[in-house]
């Protein structure tokens, strides 16, 4: 048993339907981020379009978290109930005020 290069990454996933490299789950996990965080600004800055695309995006990074389960099983879990509370936050909370 010799030592692992630096930076290799192992898993003990075999034949599953949705193999990525490592990498690339990293840079999908980035770029969904980011449009996260840029919808989450909008949203603060009150505009319309960005609860649709809040909840759009929101809903997409669970189920790419579904995806992600064989590799990281506890980070995908708590992700996903993260995401549950931004979908339930953006669907519950409305704009308008009560007279």
């Amino acid at each position: 048993m010799g030592e692992e290069p630096a930076g290799r990454f192992d898993t003990a996933v075999v034949n599953y339907a949705y193999g990525f490299n490592v990498t690339a789950w990293g840079w999908i996990h980035l770029l969904f981020g980011a449009a996260l965080v840029v919808v989450g600004l909008c949203l603060l800055m009150g505009m319309s379009w960005a609860k649709g695309a809040g909840v759009l995006i929101a809903a997409t990074t669970m189920a790419l978290q579904f995806i992600f389960l064989p590799y990281y099983p506890v980070w995908a879990l708590v992700a996903i109930a993260l995401d549950v509370l931004v979908l339930w936050a953006l669907l519950v909370y409305s704009n308008e005020t009560v007279d």
